[in-house]
């Protein structure tokens, strides 16, 4: 899956990977260790594996889509002017007095 005008080249650059350059890559990765394109040959896999992520940004739960979402809620955020504040509130607030005392002003502002 990919972008029609992309379809050749992505296709014409999975047809000619080296297997081995790419299980080397994929085995470093496995281990945690930071892999860095070196050679050629290299480059290619990770060109390979950057399509991978840009399809898969467009399939919703994917692991790539996650990790392109706090950047859109962010952006999201900017765009509608986020408010500079925020109070969360949870069940056993209800006895506390800073509690009492916004209800009852909330409620003045109502009536």
């Amino acid at each position: 899956m990919t972008e029609k005008y992309n379809f050749d080249s992505v296709a014409e650059r999975l047809a000619n990977i080296d297997q081995e350059v790419l299980k080397e890559i994929s085995r470093h990765m496995a281990d945690g260790e930071k892999a860095k394109p070196m050679s050629e040959q290299e480059k290619a896999c990770f060109d390979i594996l950057e399509d991978v992520d840009h399809v898969g940004s467009h399939v919703n739960g994917s692991i790539t889509n996650k990790r392109y979402m706090p950047n859109e809620i962010w952006l999201l955020l900017c765009f509608k002017h986020a408010p500079s504040w925020c109070i969360t509130l949870s069940p056993a607030d209800n006895k506390h007095p800073i509690c009492h005392y916004l209800q009852t002003k909330t409620l003045l502002l109502i009536l």
